[in-house]
């Protein structure tokens, strides 16, 4: 006779929560939520949509119609963000790093604190994150991006 013994090991699943707290829910007048500090974008417009400027350690989600200006705003928030001492990486999948490069000579966004990827597969988006360790982390478009351990298409709702 052998006895078997199952571990049971808890992981974070589709359906598990992703605090394990014992909180009570509270009137939210009582949560002190204190003043987030923000970093200002160098484009007043973007600040004041942005509820101040970017929240260290948010993400942004910029969306709109293809060709409405999205790359250049992009382009252009990371050059300012390099004016305040701070290292970009632009990840590009859409565009060559020529093409990206010709944008910003348009634009006069040219700084040695802007980094510029044309790359769509997200390990090799890490490992350059992990070599160049930026301040803010900008991926043009998302959605040309992939895991390469996931096999559905990049854009997918699995990658």
């Amino acid at each position: 006779m052998v006895e078997e013994t199952e571990t049971v090991v808890k992981t974070q699943g589709r359906n598990s929560p992703l605090f394990d707290s014992k909180d009570k829910p509270l009137p939210i007048i009582d949560i002190d939520s204190g003043q987030e500090p923000r970093v200002q974008t160098g484009i007043g417009e973007l600040n004041r949509v942005l509820g101040g400027g970017i929240v260290p350690g948010s993400l942004v989600l910029v969306g709109g119609d293809p060709g409405i200006g999205k790359s250049t705003l992009m382009l252009q928030t990371s050059h300012a963000l390099t004016h305040s001492g701070l290292r970009v990486l632009y990840v590009s999948g859409e565009e060559s790093v020529k093409q990206t490069k010709l944008r910003a000579d348009r634009l006069g966004a040219l700084s040695a604190e802007l980094y510029v990827l044309c790359e769509t597969n997200m390990e090799r988006v890490e490992e350059a994150v992990d070599q160049i360790q930026p301040h803010f982390l900008v991926i043009d478009s998302i959605q040309t991006v992939y895991l390469p351990e996931v096999t559905s298409a990049p854009g997918s709702v699995a990658q």
